[in-house]
Protein backbone atom coordinates (compact mmCIF):
# COMPACT_ATOMS: atom_id res chain seq x y z
CA UNK A 1 0.00 0.00 0.00
CA UNK A 2 1.27 3.25 -0.86
CA UNK A 3 1.65 5.64 2.76
CA UNK A 4 0.23 8.73 2.01
CA UNK A 5 -2.64 11.05 1.58
CA UNK A 6 -5.09 13.72 -0.98
CA UNK A 7 -6.92 16.33 0.97
CA UNK A 8 -8.59 19.15 -0.42
CA UNK A 9 -10.33 22.47 -0.11
CA UNK A 10 -13.42 23.01 -1.39
CA UNK A 11 -14.97 25.67 0.17
CA UNK A 12 -12.78 29.24 -0.19
CA UNK A 13 -10.62 30.15 2.26
CA UNK A 14 -10.41 33.92 2.85
CA UNK A 15 -6.54 35.12 2.28
CA UNK A 16 -6.40 39.16 2.74
CA UNK A 17 -3.87 40.90 0.20
CA UNK A 18 -0.69 41.45 1.74
CA UNK A 19 -0.59 38.17 3.95
CA UNK A 20 0.65 34.81 3.51
CA UNK A 21 -2.08 32.42 5.14
CA UNK A 22 -1.47 28.50 5.86
CA UNK A 23 -3.94 26.56 3.96
CA UNK A 24 -6.48 24.62 5.98
CA UNK A 25 -7.67 21.23 4.25
CA UNK A 26 -11.58 20.35 4.81
CA UNK A 27 -12.09 17.36 2.46
CA UNK A 28 -10.13 13.86 3.01
CA UNK A 29 -9.53 11.26 0.20
CA UNK A 30 -7.54 9.23 1.16
CA UNK A 31 -5.01 9.02 4.01
CA UNK A 32 -3.39 5.73 4.92
CA UNK A 33 -2.23 6.22 8.02
CA UNK A 34 -3.51 9.52 9.53
CA UNK A 35 -0.88 11.70 8.55
CA UNK A 36 -3.89 14.91 8.19
CA UNK A 37 -7.19 15.75 10.82
CA UNK A 38 -9.40 17.14 8.07
CA UNK A 39 -9.33 21.16 8.80
CA UNK A 40 -6.24 21.11 9.84
CA UNK A 41 -3.58 22.72 7.82
CA UNK A 42 -0.32 20.43 8.84
CA UNK A 43 0.06 16.93 8.01
CA UNK A 44 2.18 15.24 10.40
CA UNK A 45 5.12 12.14 8.87
CA UNK A 46 3.57 9.32 11.64
CA UNK A 47 5.88 6.69 13.24
CA UNK A 48 7.62 4.40 11.38
CA UNK A 49 6.44 6.19 8.01
CA UNK A 50 9.78 8.09 7.54
CA UNK A 51 11.07 7.98 3.33
CA UNK A 52 11.05 9.97 0.70
CA UNK A 53 8.20 12.00 0.31
CA UNK A 54 6.39 13.81 -3.28
CA UNK A 55 4.46 17.11 -2.17
CA UNK A 56 2.14 18.85 -4.59
CA UNK A 57 -0.21 21.93 -3.78
CA UNK A 58 -2.52 23.28 -6.19
CA UNK A 59 -4.36 26.40 -5.40
CA UNK A 60 -6.97 27.98 -7.42
CA UNK A 61 -8.16 31.69 -6.40
CA UNK A 62 -11.74 32.33 -7.01
CA UNK A 63 -11.27 35.73 -9.34
CA UNK A 64 -7.77 36.79 -11.33
CA UNK A 65 -5.20 38.08 -9.22
CA UNK A 66 -4.80 41.74 -9.36
CA UNK A 67 -1.49 41.60 -8.44
CA UNK A 68 1.21 38.63 -7.98
CA UNK A 69 0.88 35.47 -6.05
CA UNK A 70 3.31 32.76 -4.64
CA UNK A 71 2.44 29.43 -3.23
CA UNK A 72 4.88 27.51 -0.94
CA UNK A 73 5.41 24.43 0.84
CA UNK A 74 6.95 24.31 3.98
CA UNK A 75 8.25 20.56 4.97
CA UNK A 76 10.28 19.87 8.15
CA UNK A 77 11.23 23.49 8.49
CA UNK A 78 12.48 24.31 4.91
CA UNK A 79 10.88 26.34 2.43
CA UNK A 80 9.67 25.66 -1.10
CA UNK A 81 8.36 28.14 -3.08
CA UNK A 82 7.27 29.11 -6.73
CA UNK A 83 8.28 32.04 -8.32
CA UNK A 84 5.75 34.99 -8.48
CA UNK A 85 3.32 34.82 -10.62
CA UNK A 86 1.97 37.63 -12.61
CA UNK A 87 -1.04 39.40 -12.30
CA UNK A 88 -4.26 38.22 -14.02
CA UNK A 89 -3.43 34.52 -12.98
CA UNK A 90 -5.95 32.44 -10.81
CA UNK A 91 -3.62 29.17 -10.01
CA UNK A 92 -0.95 28.61 -8.39
CA UNK A 93 0.55 25.41 -7.66
CA UNK A 94 3.85 24.16 -5.92
CA UNK A 95 6.08 20.75 -5.37
CA UNK A 96 8.52 19.14 -3.81
CA UNK A 97 9.77 15.73 -3.26
CA UNK A 98 12.14 16.01 -0.16
CA UNK A 99 13.00 13.30 2.64
CA UNK A 100 11.31 13.11 5.60
CA UNK A 101 11.64 11.48 9.44
CA UNK A 102 8.45 10.72 11.21
CA UNK A 103 7.52 13.28 13.32
CA UNK A 104 8.03 15.93 10.12
CA UNK A 105 5.56 18.30 9.45
CA UNK A 106 4.00 19.85 6.20
CA UNK A 107 2.15 22.59 5.68
CA UNK A 108 1.29 25.02 2.55
CA UNK A 109 0.67 28.79 2.34
CA UNK A 110 -0.34 31.05 -0.09
CA UNK A 111 0.62 34.81 -0.54
CA UNK A 112 -1.00 37.54 -2.92
CA UNK A 113 -0.54 41.36 -3.30
CA UNK A 114 -4.19 41.57 -5.11
CA UNK A 115 -5.27 44.85 -2.74
CA UNK A 116 -8.29 42.95 -1.72
CA UNK A 117 -9.23 39.82 0.12
CA UNK A 118 -9.50 36.42 -2.10
CA UNK A 119 -10.80 33.11 -1.45
CA UNK A 120 -8.93 30.09 -1.94
CA UNK A 121 -9.87 26.41 -2.99
CA UNK A 122 -7.53 23.27 -3.59
CA UNK A 123 -5.52 20.41 -3.69
CA UNK A 124 -2.55 18.34 -1.52
CA UNK A 125 -0.90 15.46 -1.93
CA UNK A 126 1.50 13.67 -0.34
CA UNK A 127 2.58 10.74 -1.07
CA UNK A 128 6.15 8.34 0.26
CA UNK A 129 8.18 7.61 -3.36
CA UNK A 130 10.54 5.06 -1.12
CA UNK A 131 11.51 4.28 2.27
Amino acid sequence: VRAGGSWSRTSGQSVGSGSQTTITWTTEGLDTHGFLTPTSGTVTIPAGMGGLYAITAQLDAAAALGGRCYAQITAAGRIYRTPFTSPGEDLVSVSATVPLASGDTISVAVYHASGSTITWTGALDVYRVSY
